[in-house]
């Protein structure tokens, strides 16, 4: 049986991803059938970061993950790294046009998951 945080977090994202059918479905593929092979990454960006830096730091955490499949001491704890798929839940910003730029967008705590 699944802890009630973790049922929690999968009725939020299919709800945030029904608007996209095609997308709510490959979602609810993945957190409900295959689960057990699925890793979610809840990332949240420091406004201070610059945006470069994001795609070295998820290599980064990704090596870790991969390290870890291999170097944990059980091989409990190793097999509970081995992801197949990863949901990134993350933050992002999106300016309505040009002369917005240097604003935040007033619509920016609304959720957008986008197919990578």
């Amino acid at each position: 049986m699944e802890q009630k945080c973790i049922v929690e977090i999968k009725d939020f994202l299919l709800h945030k991803a029904s608007q996209e059918k095609g997308i709510a479905n490959q979602l609810r593929l993945l957190l409900e059938e295959q689960a057990r092979d699925v890793g979610l990454l809840v990332s949240q960006r420091v406004v201070n970061l610059p945006p470069q830096l994001l795609p070295p730091l998820y290599n980064a955490l990704f090596d870790e993950v991969s390290w870890a499949t291999e170097d944990e001491p059980t091989e409990d704890l190793r097999s509970s790294f081995k992801f197949k798929h990863y949901v990134i839940l993350t933050k992002i910003y999106k300016h309505k046009n040009v002369e917005q730029k240097r604003k935040v967008s007033s619509d920016s705590d609304e959720a957008i998951i986008y197919k990578a």
